[in-house]
């Protein structure tokens, strides 16, 4: 708790003494991964920063390929130094900002590897170059099936969050009733049918 609070103090600081247009730097030791697009920082000072990486939605650690892609980020990333660039906080106090690590652009590269999605809710805040390169990665990567476009169906992080109301378990499910769908799980465990319109419907648990 004391460490979460003393972060989030430095980081409301720093976005304090820095004018919103402008774009800040953090270069540190990547000490943790938690997830696809989430990474800890430490800085020299040993200040410790939790970063989300700008531009990408990585699959939740519920979805199929969520565990992969942190093992991707995290051999990319872990124990590396990297440098940040940032201009904002997303609202769980975390930095929002450009990964990079030895020249490589780490959100880039994950929606190469088909890791990732390119977030186009907040392309906006991307620069033109990036915004491009990313669109065109996500565009490839669907092509090839790489990754997470291997699947049948996918389901994008920010519509599998909303799913967090699930209902029931995933046992004792009864079947998609319904044609031209599939059967997916929520983040809670509980099954609903994806239609290829995208409509999802919960299915009530069936007592054994």
């Amino acid at each position: 708790m004391h460490g979460t609070l003393l972060r989030t103090i430095v980081v409301l600081a720093l976005v304090l003494i820095q004018p919103v247009c402008n774009s800040s730097e953090i270069a540190g030791k990547v000490v943790g991964v938690l997830d696809g697009d989430t990474l800890d920082v430490l800085s020299p000072q040993r200040t410790l920063y939790r970063i989300r990486i700008s531009g990408i939605d990585a699959p939740e650690k519920g979805q199929p390929f969520g565990q992969a892609a942190k093992r991707t980020l995290s051999d990319m990333a872990f124990s590396m130094m990297v440098t940040v660039t940032w201009r904002k906080l997303d609202r769980y106090g975390r930095i929002v900002g450009k990964v990079d690590v030895h020249g490589q652009d780490v959100g880039l590269a994950m929606v190469q590897n088909g890791m990732a999605w390119h977030y186009k809710q907040y392309q906006s805040e991307q620069d033109s170059h990036d915004r491009t390169s990313y669109s065109n990665a996500e565009s490839t990567a669907r092509a090839e099936r790489k990754g997470l476009w291997s699947d049948a169906v996918q389901i994008a992080p920010w519509e599998f969050r909303k799913l967090g109301d699930s209902h029931g378990a995933n046992d004792n499910v009864a079947a998609c009733s319904c044609t031209g769908t599939t059967m997916c799980v929520g983040p809670k465990g509980g099954n609903f049918c994806m239609a290829s319109n995208g409509k999802k419907r919960y299915q009530k648990r069936v007592d054994s």
